[in-house]
């Protein structure tokens, strides 16, 4: 979010001075073990609530049945991959978990089988695709059946 976005929705943005900066960084070094818990346990839950929403995005285009969990979850999905777009398709969290000697800071390696973990993007990506195209398909037939567009 920009600074007008963020003071625009009451949140001001966090500005650390060099000291504070200084300070942070020699917390962090304290810590790394804790501090390294922390992002995986933070990436994990991201990682887990970012493929709930890709399932629920399929789950709502498979039966043309969307929730009040579809919206989100297509927002979320859509944030992500802008994430992912601006840090050259690399999760920041990932960088983050390495530069506190993380030998490999990826989430999905830890409790996935590696030949299933490198496949995520792409299973995940035509899973919410055609999710998502059905979705599509079913408001536009709906608009058309209503005669609302001819």
């Amino acid at each position: 979010m920009t600074a007008r976005a963020h003071t625009a929705a009451g949140v001001k943005p966090v500005r650390m001075t060099g000291s504070q900066r200084a300070m942070h960084r020699m917390a962090l070094e304290r810590h790394p073990r804790i501090s390294l818990k922390v992002i995986r346990c933070v990436h994990t839950v991201v990682f887990v609530a970012l493929g709930a929403g890709v399932l629920e995005t399929f789950r709502a285009g498979i039966f043309q049945r969307p929730s009040r969990a579809t919206g989100p979850a297509i927002v979320a999905t859509f944030g992500e991959g802008l994430i992912l777009l601006a840090s050259g398709n690399r999760c920041p969290l990932t960088g983050l978990a390495e530069d506190m000697g993380a030998a490999d800071g990826r989430v999905s390696d830890m409790f996935l089988p590696s030949w299933f973990a490198r496949r995520i993007p792409s299973i995940f990506a035509t899973l919410f695709g055609f999710g998502l195209g059905r979705l599509l398909e079913a408001q536009a037939s709906d608009y058309t059946r209503d005669g609302r567009l001819s």
